[in-house]
C-alpha cells in the first residue's frame, strides 16, 4: 500500500521521460526559471521509478 501511494504514476514517469529527453536534444540549456523545478521534477520521477519499476504510460 505505501509503494503505490510513494511510486510515481505511468503518466507522471510518461511526462519525465519526454521532459529529459527534450532538455537533453537542445543541450541541456536552461530556457526559463520553470526549467530547473522541472528538471528536478523529472529527475526524482525517475530515480523513484527505477526503484519501484514503473513503465510509462
Amino acid at each position: 500500500m505505501i509503494n503505490e501511494v510513494i511510486s510515481p504514476t505511468p503518466s507522471d514517469v510518461a511526462w519525465a521521460t519526454e521532459f529529459l529527453a527534450d532538455f537533453e536534444a537542445r543541450g541541456q540549456v536552461i530556457r526559463d526559471g520553470s526549467d530547473l523545478p522541472r528538471l528536478g521534477r523529472a529527475r526524482k520521477i525517475m530515480t523513484l521509478a527505477t526503484a519501484f519499476g514503473v513503465q510509462p504510460a
